[in-house]
């Protein structure tokens, strides 16, 4: 019988192939066929170094249109010089290459060279913070930390392939105390192209949540640079020395400001946590074809959570159609597993209360010495060690009473009985809810209207459903004119609900009752 060789996957990631570490070799050789081991070698090596002569070039002027060149020439102060840019994008082009062979994606025989698409890449319109030339859309990486993602990538790929590999991945993004922040406050000065105002709004919503400070200067040694540049980025955790945080174009928000000091302080984006599959799907065939690297998903040993679960919530989550193929696709790149919660991910309004905890768990822990009983999520807050920092909805010392709404909202208690009843509300205001049921019960709950008219991530009104194991997690947020999932049971004897409207317009309306089924 014929005995095939497909080289195709190496070829598209030539310089991950060695003698040694066959990683892009998709079936792997029977050690006592030295001879067609060695023939494939080295025809993988003779046609890969074919490949590289006719593309291997540096990005510049002469292989660019003039907006790609104005967008790598703004970068190459973030990277220090032209070198350190070439070997970024180099560095994306192999780890999207091989996140492609990971994901099983067929290679068209008349795509462009991975090179070329992505030279493409660097003069097209995109949506802020969803830059194809940054990893992930909005991240700098060292050139230890790409290397080590890419070390990470060759693994997988060898190991799906069935190829035995020796070498461990290098841990490549796990925040060691030295990418942490250790002196406080954290300088930082703000280019006069960027809005100072929306600036401080955006670390205010780190220092007067966390231990962590920040103090403008006019010059720095060290510490963070707010510049106008090309799109939103940052590196992840302190590099030493100025480190560049861009707010570009369509990133004057407080809220994305924040997000990128999270990156900074070390926070990866949320959908790449190692157990993100729990939580989500990510719908390949939806990505636009180069950017598979924007999903990478880390290990466990890249990444440290402090104990704090997945958080749809959380200001680090990628929007449901994020990298979506073609020009602001409506297409979803992420969907959630409890569809429910697709118009929770992407907000970019405020930290959560997970955002905050991670931050004060890797860097706060050490402020308090005294010990209290904090419920519902809540810890001990680093800003006032008498007292626990409580999740949104919650207050008193412990965090183990409902806080009172700010207008007239009707009762906020409510006990389900084996009759529905209902549980509605309309105007503006801030409302806050508790469901109880007896122990051994659960709530079943049937979502009726919600109007709230918004087209995008809920952020400011909304209708908030905390029905799962831990009522100090963002729950369900609902805000637009549809229903996605009407019936849902609680997974214990208690249900929070949050009301948010700035119009007399909003409303929405739930029944309740008792039950003892469960999923």
């Amino acid at each position: 019988m014929r005995k095939c060789i497909d080289v195709s996957p190496a070829l598209t990631s030539c310089r991950s192939v060695s003698f040694e570490y066959k990683t892009d070799i998709r079936q792997p050789v029977h050690p006592s066929d030295t001879t067609m081991a060695l023939f494939q070698s080295i025809l993988v090596l003779v046609l890969c170094q074919l490949a590289i002569s006719q593309d291997d070039v540096l990005f510049d002027s002469a292989n660019m249109d003039p907006k790609a060149t104005q967008i790598y020439d703004a970068l190459i102060p973030s990277f220090e010089g032209k070198e350190g840019v070439d070997s970024f994008f180099t560095g994306l082009i192999q780890l999207g290459e091989l996140q492609r062979q990971l994901l099983g994606v067929r290679d068209h025989p008349l795509r462009e060279s991975p090179r070329k698409r992505f030279r493409s890449f660097l003069g097209r319109e995109n949506p802020p913070m969803q830059a194809p030339y940054l990893f992930q859309g909005d991240l700098i990486l060292t050139k230890d930390q790409m290397n080590g993602l890419i070390s990470s990538a060759r693994q997988e790929v060898a190991e799906k392939a069935g190829v035995p590999v020796e070498e461990r991945a290098k841990r490549a993004l796990i925040p060691h105390m030295h990418r942490r922040w250790n002196q406080f406050p954290i300088p930082y000065t703000v280019d006069e192209d960027v809005d100072l105002a929306v600036v401080q709004a955006g670390l205010a919503q780190w220092s007067d949540n966390t231990c962590i400070s920040f103090e403008h200067k006019k010059f720095i040694t060290r510490g963070i640079k707010f510049v106008y540049s090309h799109g939103c980025f940052s590196s992840l955790g302190m590099t030493g020395g100025v480190q560049t945080i861009s707010i570009g174009r369509g990133c004057g928000l407080a809220g994305i400001v924040a997000h990128e000091v999270g990156h900074a302080l070390g926070l990866h984006h949320e959908q790449a946590r190692y157990d993100r599959d729990d939580y989500v799907r990510v719908l390949f065939e939806n990505i636009d074809d180069g950017m598979y690297s924007a999903f990478v998903k880390h290990k466990p040993f890249d990444m440290v959570t402090h104990g704090v679960g997945y958080d749809y919530g959380s200001i680090m989550h990628y929007e449901a159609t994020a990298f979506s193929r073609g020009f602001f696709d409506e297409s979803e790149t992420i969907s959630t597993k409890d569809p429910n919660f697709i118009d929770t991910i992407g907000q970019r309004e405020a930290l959560s209360f997970k955002d905050i905890k991670k931050v004060n768990f890797g860097y706060c822990n050490s402020t308090c010495s005294t010990k209290l009983d904090c419920q519902n999520g809540g810890y001990i807050d680093p800003k006032n060690c008498s007292a626990c920092k409580c999740p949104d909805g919650f207050g008193d010392r412990i965090c183990d009473k409902l806080i009172r709404s700010e207008r007239y909202c009707g009762d906020q208690v409510h006990y389900a009985r084996h009759n529905e009843k209902t549980l509605a509300q309309y105007g503006d205001g801030n409302c806050y809810y508790i469901i109880k049921a007896p122990r051994g019960y659960k709530i079943k709950l049937n979502i009726d209207t919600v109007h709230f008219n918004k087209w995008t991530a809920c952020a400011d009104e909304y209708v908030e459903i905390r029905y799962g194991t831990d009522l100090g997690a963002t729950g369900a947020r609902l805000c637009k004119n549809k229903i996605i999932k009407e019936e849902q049971i609680s997974k214990t004897n208690k249900v929070i609900v949050i009301y948010r409207a700035k119009r007399r317009t909003r409303n929405f309306s739930i029944r309740y009752s008792l039950t003892k089924k469960s999923f």
